[in-house]
């Protein structure tokens, strides 16, 4: 992201809410720039504005943040994820490891089988794929004569998995029942593969 733009969510993000002449004062940016930046946020949905009234004149107009710019700020998730499945290993629960992944990986699934189970695999494969890249993927398929293949340029979980191979099982585990097909994973980031890649096949009728 553009750096005045990013120093504009910083400001937000520590005021709580901030207008034009605030952020241009703090920015030492003319009032006309800082429209234009605040426009691009706002367009982006970062950013919303609302009037807010004050003692003498007219309403003036704030600006806040909206949830899409959380990602924007640090987090630390992978590291209390990896604490909290030492401890479980550490007590003795490498089967509640591998029970809580599964769950995990049911749970998932259940998230899309209303809205894809009575379609074609190719519809289905479509549909995942668009929800991984929205989590972050950077996810592609494609068919070859019947055959699928899936491939994800990023590891969501990459710090973490490093160190829990079993969260790979659960991605595995998580195609095998959203997908309801045959699912194989033949390359992995983890393994020193350029991607992770799985081959998708229809499940042999009856």
């Amino acid at each position: 992201m553009q750096a005045t733009r990013r120093a504009i969510l910083s400001i937000l993000k520590k005021t709580g809410q901030a207008s034009v002449d605030e952020l241009g004062r703090r920015l030492g940016l003319t009032s006309m720039c800082v429209r234009q930046h605040l426009a691009i946020l706002e367009r982006d949905r970062l950013i919303r504005s609302h009037e807010e009234r004050q003692k003498l004149g007219r309403p003036r107009l704030v600006y806040t943040l909206t949830e899409h710019a959380e990602e924007f700020f640090p987090k630390n998730y992978s590291q209390l994820l990896d604490w909290i499945l030492d401890e479980i290993k550490g007590g003795d629960g490498l089967e509640n490891i591998e029970s809580l992944f599964d769950r995990l990986a049911e749970r998932m699934a259940n998230q899309f089988q209303s809205e894809i189970a009575d379609k074609p695999l190719r519809e289905r494969m479509a549909a995942i794929c668009a929800e991984m890249n929205v989590a972050g993927s950077l996810a592609e398929w494609e068919e070859r004569d019947g055959t699928y293949c899936l491939h994800e340029h990023n590891c969501r979980y990459h710090s973490v998995a490093a160190k829990h191979p079993d969260i790979c099982r659960m991605e595995l585990s998580f195609l095998r029942r959203v997908l309801d097909a045959e699912v194989t994973m033949v390359e992995c980031l983890l393994h020193d593969g350029p991607r992770c890649s799985y081959v998708i096949r229809p499940r042999p009728v009856g």
